[in-house]
């Protein structure tokens, strides 16, 4: 598992849980330039430090258009953005090469 054992050297107890995201309240942890608000239903995996409550991200399987390498971006919407590894962009679908072109 990716998290150490020590997570703080501060003494503060720490207990991690994937659980519903409908019954988590807490700050959501991101990249920087990301926010993302979890659906109702979907699990998430959230980490408790001291009494403040971090919501890591939600568990889900990636699309099946998805290689290895490969990043999407989704909405509930419909919305998304694939960065594919041979350099193409798709933007709702829509094929745009490296180079901003739409193909």
């Amino acid at each position: 598992m990716w998290i150490p054992k020590t997570i703080s050297e501060s003494g503060e107890k720490i207990a991690a849980s994937v659980t519903s995201a409908d019954t988590l309240s807490g700050e959501t942890v991101a990249p920087f330039g990301i926010a993302y608000a979890p659906l109702h239903g979907e699990k998430a995996l959230s980490v408790q430090i001291g009494n403040t409550n971090y919501i890591l991200g939600v568990c889900r399987t990636p699309p099946t258009e998805l290689s290895p390498g490969e990043i999407g971006l989704y909405s509930s919407g419909g919305a998304s953005i694939v960065l594919k590894n041979d350099g193409r962009v798709l933007i709702n679908g829509r094929e745009f090469e490296s180079g901003g072109d739409e193909v």
